[in-house]
């Protein structure tokens, strides 16, 4: 990576039906020269049940 360059990355979840309310996942991206930089994020307390139309 280059200063000012920007990233996106996707993360499959294959077992949604296990997922809680609130749950935190936590993802550490790990380079191979530097600090691990930890990406933590929580559910929201209410969780719908949504079909993929796919």
């Amino acid at each position: 990576m280059e200063i000012g360059e920007l990233w996106s990355i996707t993360v499959v979840i294959d077992e949604m039906q296990h997922l809680q309310p609130t749950e935190v996942s936590t993802i550490r991206l790990k380079p191979v020269i530097g600090s691990v930089l930890k990406v933590e994020r929580g559910l929201p307390p209410s969780l719908d049940p949504v079909m993929d139309p796919a």
